[in-house]
C-alpha cells in the first residue's frame, strides 16, 4: 500500500474516497471524503488560408472540447479572445500560434502550431495606355513576389508572339515591362491582345492563375492597349 498514491479519474463526477490507516499494533481508523472531479478541456483548432482571396488572411475553426473561453496568440504580435478568429499575416516568417482553452472550473489546456507563411502572388494587368503620363499606367507590368520561375508571353490575334519575359529580381519580382512596341519597333494599335503566363513560387507551389470570379482561375487572358 502506498502512503501517497496517485490516481487518475477518466470522467467527471463525485467520487467517494476512503482512507484506512493501521498501526503496528493492528489498530486502524477509517476516514471517508467525497471529491469532485471536473472536466478538463482539450484545446484544438484548424484553419483555412487565403480568406476572400487575400493572401495571408486565415480563418480559424476552434475544435476545443469542454471549454468556454479562449485566448489566442498568433505569433505576430496579435492576440484574440474570439472563439473562431480571423488574422492577417503581412510578412514572411515562421509564426507559433498558441490557443489556451479554459472552462468555468479554471481548468485549461494549451496547444501550439508553427505556421510557415510566405507572401506570394502574381497579378497580370488587363489594360495599359502607352501615351499616359501616369507611371505604371503606360506599360504592361506584371506584379508578383516570391516567384521562383516565371514566364509571360503576349500574342496578337493571329497567334504571333509580340513580347515575352522571364526575368525576376532577388525578391522574386518580375522586372520587365512591355510598352506595346515589338523588338523591330512596330507600334501596335489600340485593341485586345492575348497573354499567357506560367509561374512557380519559392515554396514550389504553382501559380493557379488570375481569379476571373466564382472561384475560377485562368493562366491566360487579354490585355487592352489604349491609345
Amino acid at each position: 500500500m502506498l502512503q501517497d498514491p496517485v490516481h487518475q479519474y477518466k470522467t467527471e463526477g463525485d467520487y467517494l474516497v476512503r482512507l484506512i490507516v493501521q498501526d503496528k499494533h493492528g489498530c486502524y481508523d477509517t476516514v471517508d471524503s467525497t471529491i469532485r472531479v471536473n472536466i478538463t478541456p482539450t484545446s484544438s483548432f484548424t484553419y483555412t488560408e487565403n480568406i476572400n482571396g487575400m493572401t495571408g488572411k486565415l480563418q480559424f475553426s476552434n475544435k476545443s472540447n469542454g471549454a468556454d473561453t479562449y485566448f489566442w496568440d498568433f505569433g505576430n504580435g496579435q492576440t484574440s479572445t474570439d472563439e473562431n478568429p480571423v488574422v492577417t499575416y503581412a510578412d514572411d516568417g515562421s509564426f507559433t500560434i498558441m490557443l489556451i482553452s479554459n472552462n468555468q472550473f479554471n481548468c485549461s489546456d494549451t496547444t501550439f502550431f508553427k505556421y510557415e507563411f510566405i507572401f506570394k502572388g502574381l497579378y497580370i494587368p488587363n489594360a495599359f495606355a502607352p501615351t499616359s503620363l501616369s507611371a505604371g499606367a503606360n506599360v504592361f507590368a506584371p506584379i508578383g513576389v516570391n516567384l521562383k520561375q516565371f514566364k509571360i508571353e503576349v500574342f496578337d490575334n493571329w497567334g504571333n508572339l509580340l513580347w515575352s519575359s522571364t526575368v525576376l529580381d532577388a525578391l522574386g519580382r518580375p522586372t520587365e515591362t512591355w510598352n506595346g512596341v515589338d523588338v523591330n519597333g512596330v507600334v501596335y494599335p489600340s485593341g485586345s491582345y492575348m497573354w499567357r503566363a506560367k509561374a512557380t513560387f519559392i515554396d514550389n507551389t504553382e501559380w493557379e492563375g488570375s481569379d476571373i470570379g466564382k472561384g475560377q482561375f485562368k493562366t491566360f487572358g487579354t490585355v487592352t492597349i489604349i491609345r
